[in-house]
């Protein structure tokens, strides 16, 4: 192949998961809140908005800061990523998905701009932030009226 080819070769492809997950403040409980089309978890179909994620690849997120979850969570394209979810039900599930879209900072910055707000907007899906389910209201509940109010939000 010519250079250019070869150079583009050398460049790692990283690859985003499509879930934009939310917490609140000094809180390690992470909550998935979107997910973008195209992406693996949604086109997996295992992973559902307010899923909690409780660990990445065998590192449990509540040890982690933002950081450091995007280290773990920020992988290589075509590997796979094993999440440990949970949703309204006690219950955990294993999800494995396979990265197969490369990701950049301008898709991140894409993925969080679309991914709050409405409930349905193009191209992804997205929690309604006014109407908790049960699990998440439960949580936000037990925290300080002032930390209730501060979310953050982290695109994997």
């Amino acid at each position: 192949g010519s250079p250019a080819s070869e150079t583009e070769g050398a460049i790692s492809q990283k690859a985003f998961l499509g879930m934009v997950l939310i917490t609140w403040q000094n809180n390690r409980r992470r909550f998935v809140c979107s997910l973008h089309s195209g992406c693996p978890a949604l086109d997996s179909k295992k992973v559902n908005l307010w899923d909690e994620l409780l660990s990445v690849n065998g590192v449990p997120v509540k040890d982690l800061d933002n950081i450091q979850l995007s280290t773990v969570a920020y992988s290589e394209l075509g590997t796979e990523t094993t999440l440990v979810l949970k949703g309204s039900s006690e219950k955990e599930r294993h999800v494995k998905l396979i990265r197969a879209r490369r990701g950049s900072l301008a898709e991140s910055n894409s993925l969080l701009s679309t991914g709050l707000g409405s409930t349905l907007q193009e191209n992804r899906i997205g929690a309604d932030l006014n109407n908790l389910p049960p699990h998440v209201a439960a949580h936000v509940g037990s925290l300080s009226p002032r930390r209730q109010t501060l979310r953050f939000y982290h695109v994997i």
